[in-house]
């Protein structure tokens, strides 16, 4: 099931930088593995909340650059907003963001970076001329960075907060939000739960720490008692159950005490 995280996260990612670098006319922006409309105004990925933006909604700053006190252009044009990414090997919203945008110029472009350092941010050695450029702050419990890529056709901003990241080890989600689309599959209510990701396609990431082999074991057991069979391979644990009308499946990844669980449902 690590490989299956790994593949989300890559779509993700190849969307990011394949509208990034394309340079092409806005009716190509449909095929960068993102669905981004024609006009380059819609996305769906995860918008400003933290969740899923609709079809036919105007893509937003991720609500991360405000809460971690990084600027904006704000003449520019977001055509991809993202918040999702890997932490600890898990799939994790609020630690990294990241967002593509147009009708950026050089002159806002170097303005921006001059924004940077008026906020504490300074280039970090790490950059490359003419490919990206890196920006670093250091906040309590770790650092702020911010890579660049211009062209006069797209811009990308991402911003990564090892703070943040440190912090998802910790997190307290509250009551678990089992998503109603797949109530049919049974609930972990082991360990403390820390947030759940819709993927899209009734496919969703819900994720635990604190949790131990025995409560896994548990939930093997549950599953079992529910009708789903084991879908084993060499690197995947998953199950999944068949009904008249529908298919379930579940998925485990298990890094020391903390489980992400994949459930999807889909109908025939």
């Amino acid at each position: 099931m690590k490989k299956f995280i790994v593949l989300i996260i890559a779509v993700l990612l190849t969307a990011t930088f394949a509208a990034c670098s394309a340079g092409k006319d806005s009716t190509d922006d449909s095929k960068t593995g993102t669905t981004i409309q024609a006009d380059n105004t819609t996305i769906s990925g995860n918008n400003a909340a933290g969740g899923t933006t609709a079809a036919g909604t105007v893509a937003q700053w991720p609500v991360e650059f405000e809460k971690w006190d990084v600027p904006i252009i704000k003449a520019a044009k977001v055509t991809l907003a993202n918040n999702t990414s890997m932490s600890g090997g898990m799939l994790v919203t609020g630690v990294t963001a990241t967002v593509n945008l147009k009708e950026v110029t050089k002159t806002d472009f170097e303005s921006y970076k001059e924004d940077l350092t008026a906020k504490g941010f300074a280039a970090s050695d790490a950059s490359l001329p003419e490919v990206m450029e890196v920006f670093e702050k250091p906040v309590t419990g770790g650092t702020i960075k911010i890579t660049l890529s211009y062209t006069a056709d797209s811009t990308t901003i991402v911003v990564s907060n090892s703070a943040a990241a440190a912090a998802k080890d910790t997190t307290d989600g509250g009551k678990t939000q089992w998503p109603d689309a797949v109530k049919e599959i049974p609930e972990f209510t082991k360990g403390t739960y820390i947030e759940t990701i819709p993927m899209g396609g009734n496919m969703y990431t819900i994720s635990f720490s604190g949790v131990t082999d025995a409560d896994l074991d548990w939930y093997r057991g549950k599953l079992a008692s529910s009708g789903f069979i084991s879908q084993e391979n060499e690197d995947t644990e998953g199950y999944a159950k068949m009904t008249s009308t529908a298919t379930y499946s579940v998925g485990f990844t298990k890094a020391g005490s903390k489980l992400q669980i994949i459930v999807a449902f889909g109908t025939y």
